[in-house]
């Protein structure tokens, strides 16, 4: 069984698996924004990991001082 701790501002929820697919499948525009926000977030991710260097970061390596 496998436990997803959420992380909230005052709290720390424990959910299953399941128990997370359950209330998911209760509001299935919830389920499809998450899963959205997934794929954008893997894809970022793996963007990333290709460049090197956060999208958004002060400066890309190697062009400190430039414009």
């Amino acid at each position: 069984m496998k436990i997803i701790e959420v992380k909230l501002r005052r709290c720390t929820l424990a959910l299953t698996e399941a128990e997370l697919l359950s209330l998911l499948a209760a509001d299935m525009t919830l389920w499809r924004r998450a899963l959205e926000r997934g794929k954008a977030l893997r894809r970022s991710r793996a963007k990333e990991a290709r460049l090197g260097w956060a999208p958004g970061a002060s400066a890309q390596p190697g062009r400190e001082g430039r414009p």
